[in-house]
């Protein structure tokens, strides 16, 4: 009902007018307190959406998931939002609201699950969840030797780990769960939110009354001396210049710009669902791995019908600098014998091929698998040189004619823990050898030398035999000095070079990449080209103009712009200068 003071449109059942307080002549029948066909099964689609705008706050808060209660209520008259998604709103606003649009006061199974599948606190508890897992999976170390697991967690905690996969944490059935629960939340909240702005964006955009325009945040009055028509010529022109798009109607006057900035959320949200979908993908698909590989060597690669060449590899220093300044490896690509591709790798330049993607990781010497040892023989008396022997590691060298030394295993970094001799790492810091001297097939003596240390070599007689494995190997210190007589020192260590190759391949890269550019072109409308109402109305010697933003604060330097090119243009009636009022001016007199 139209107030016939100021003409504001009012609810059926008001008595008074909402805006200037006058009694209406004729109150509507009170609404019906149940759906039925004569009350909001007769409603168009536009005054089902102008009488739930009016029973909402107005205050444009976005807690319901929209930018505006505008946007909410037609969301609401679709079905795309829930009739009580206004948080804002008294229970009696919510209960009117189900009236007008005729509802039951129970709710579906459907739009419970839809409620719960758009619900932002589904979204938060996920995104809390998935990133405790993933500081879990940053302190456990993931895809490591099952003795690396049992050494640092004891056998209850290794058990532990490979009930629940946390060793192969981001690819379990659990983690990906919650990536795809994630997807369908957002896939929901992106149906939900893109319906509503792609209305938006096709329907009309119409023109306001002068007290609607006063509503605003951003308004202004002006008394002009111009015709009605040749003032909304002048403000049109203004407006036009600054990037909007007019519509006129009558002496009302609806402009619009940058409408398109109402998809960044959206597409922000579409870039989020990729990204989820990509880390799906290449969970479920995906697979890594590491390859220590020498020069001339040829090696398979999982999951392929191609092997991978290792032509070279060095090591550039800085100027004048014995520090590595970065390591490279030239790796030919062979299918069915033939080279197909060779390329030159560094840190962050990997080989690609088929999708799997080989990066330069580690660079050193091979004392595992390769190491070379000369060994200097002595008399145990005097100390005079027999002969020097280069072995490696399972070689023999002679000390007698029935006597021979057979190196066991080599320790570049040997260190005695309580269970026994360990290799702590590939670094020379403390090198030992662990050799056992036979008597033709009958052990006689084991022991260790130590390259930085000679005068401490210890051997022993074998009584019992020593398990040759690393695990189970005497160390120094166990049984009594035996009578070898000879003395064998580390005189020399060679290594050959490895490279270290990290491989991985992620089928679902594409869709990161997809998602990386809607992201950034999301963020790039959502910030720089904001959506921006005007509306003008020009009748009885006056003009209003009044303005609405994404952000009514961030707008208002456009409109005070806008409305003092206004006020210069119109030819003022007398010396008034016409009322301005803004967001900040609003704020600062509260």
């Amino acid at each position: 009902m139209k107030c016939p003071n100021c003409g504001t449109t009012n609810t059926s059942d008001s008595k008074f007018c909402h805006e200037c307080g006058t009694a209406l002549p004729q109150a509507a029948a009170a609404m019906p307190t149940s759906p039925s066909r004569d009350g909001p099964a007769l409603l168009s689609f536009d005054e089902k959406v102008k009488r739930v705008q009016e029973e909402l706050t107005g205050l444009d808060c976005g807690r319901c998931g929209y930018a505006s209660c505008a946007e909410n209520a037609a969301a609401i008259v679709r079905g795309q939002s829930p009739y009580d998604s206004c948080v804002q709103a008294l229970p009696e606003a919510r209960e009117r609201i189900r009236l007008i649009l005729g509802l039951p006061e129970s709710v579906s199974v459907s739009q419970h699950l839809w409620r719960t599948l758009t619900s932002v606190k589904l979204a938060i508890g996920l995104i809390a969840a998935l990133a405790l897992l993933s500081i879990l999976g940053t302190i456990i170390p993931q895809g490591q030797p099952d003795m690396n697991y049992v050494n640092r967690y004891g056998l209850t905690g290794y058990k532990l780990i490979k009930f629940f996969t946390v060793d192969k944490l981001f690819h379990s059935w659990y983690f990906l769960g919650l990536l795809a629960l994630l997807g369908l939340n957002t896939l929901a909240c992106l149906i939900k939110r893109f319906q509503v702005s792609w209305q938006l964006l096709r329907r009309p955009h119409e023109g306001q009354s002068p007290v609607q325009l006063l509503r605003l945040e951003n308004s202004l009055e002006l008394p002009t001396g111009a015709a009605p028509s040749a003032s909304l010529e002048r403000v049109a022109a203004i407006l036009t210049h600054r990037g909007y798009r007019i519509r006129r109607k009558g002496l009302q006057l609806a402009a619009q710009k940058h409408l398109m900035g109402r998809l960044g959320v959206d597409l922000f949200h579409a870039s989020l669902l990729l990204l989820l979908m990509g880390a799906i993908v290449g969970g479920l698909f995906g697979f890594e791995g590491f390859q220590v590989a020498h020069k001339g060597e040829i090696f398979d690669v999982p999951g392929s019908d191609f092997q991978i060449r290792v032509d070279d590899l060095w090591t550039v220093n800085y100027p004048d600098s014995s520090r590595i300044k970065d390591w490279y490896t030239r790796l030919t690509v062979l299918e069915g014998g033939q080279e197909v591709k060779t390329q030159t790798i560094e840190v962050n330049h990997p080989l690609t091929h088929k999708g799997i993607s080989f990066y330069q990781s580690s660079f050193g010497s091979d004392w595992f698998g390769g190491a070379q040892l000369t060994f200097a023989v002595k008399q145990g008396a005097d100390g005079t040189a027999v002969s020097e022997y280069e072995v490696t590691v399972g070689d023999t060298f002679p000390l007698e004619a029935d006597l021979v030394a057979k190196l066991i295993a080599f320790y570049p970094h040997f260190v005695l823990t309580e269970q026994g001799p360990r290799n702590r790492s590939q670094r020379l810091e403390n090198p030992a050898a662990y050799l056992e001297i036979y008597q033709g097939n009958t052990l006689k003596y084991w022991g260790w030398t130590f390259a930085h240390f000679p005068d401490m070599q210890i051997f022993v007689a074998a009584e019992p035999k020593p398990s040759p494995s690393d695990d189970s190997a005497p160390g120094p210190g166990h049984g009594g000095q035996g009578e070898l007589p000879y003395r064998i020192e580390i005189a020399g260590m060679h290594a050959p070079e490895f490279t270290g190759l990290q491989f991985s391949y992620n089928p679902g890269i594409w869709l990161l990449y997809t998602s990386f550019i809607l992201m950034t072109l999301g963020m790039f409308l959502n910030f720089y080209l904001p959506p921006r109402w005007m509306w003008a109305v020009a009748e009885r010697g006056r003009v209003w103009l009044g303005g609405k933003g994404r952000d009514d604060h961030e707008f208002m330097s456009e409109f005070e712009i806008v409305a003092e090119e206004v006020r210069r243009a119109l030819p003022a009636a007398s010396a008034e200068k016409g009322e301005l009022r803004c967001s900040t001016a609003r704020s600062s007199s509260t």
